[in-house]
């Protein structure tokens, strides 16, 4: 549906904590609690934010660095989808992963949106940003020119990337749009990728 669902306290510990892929079709799933370990209730696999839905991080820090038990799984963004956030956000071990609008060798333009609620919020992006298939499967990453395929800054606040992909084949390749707020490179994590996948 078009509302919002907010998810609620995740479990302390993977122990019964939810390992499927979470599918977000319509409306708004809001992130707004996060375990100690980084655990919330989107699980630890892929999420699928599609056209029109919106994934809202809630001054939540979702996952950990490497060397801290956890990785969120990979968010899969699809033409017309929304990352939002609110408040000292973060999301950590799995890619941000923009969905090309086709398949095999035929794409049409794609747009994915970042967006804050105040020009004091702060996103930071601890994964690479990776462009995929939608139809080769979650996690099949392409090595197909981007041109087509865009990520809206939408402002007002500030989103942070502190990681990138070592290999132009999975490397996200199109076009940033800077329409408000800031985009900020680095500082980069020096040789503790979140995720050995992530890159």
């Amino acid at each position: 549906g078009n509302g919002t669902l907010t998810l609620p306290t995740p479990e302390a510990a993977s122990s019964g904590f939810f390992t499927g892929t979470t599918n977000i079709n319509q409306g708004t799933v809001k992130v707004t609690v996060a375990s100690s370990a980084g655990y919330t209730g989107l699980g630890e696999t892929a999420v699928n934010v599609k056209t029109g839905a919106t994934l809202f991080l809630d001054n939540v820090a979702v996952g950990r660095l490497v060397n801290s038990g956890f990785n969120a799984g990979s968010v899969f963004l699809s033409n017309g989808s929304v990352l939002k956030f609110d408040g000292n956000s973060s999301y950590a071990g799995g890619a941000i992963n923009s969905v090309f609008n086709g398949s095999g060798t035929t794409y049409s333009t794609s747009n994915i949106t970042i967006q804050s609620v105040n020009p004091t919020d702060v996103l930071t992006l601890n994964g690479s940003i990776k462009q995929s298939d939608p139809n080769s499967g979650t996690g099949s990453y392409i090595d197909t020119p981007a041109n087509d395929m865009t990520i809206h800054i939408a402002g007002p606040g500030t989103v942070i990337i502190k990681d990138g992909g070592v290999s132009s084949k999975t490397a996200f390749g199109g076009d940033w749009y800077v329409n408000a707020g800031t985009l900020q490179l680095g500082p980069f994590i020096d040789n503790e990728s979140p995720d050995p996948n992530s890159n």
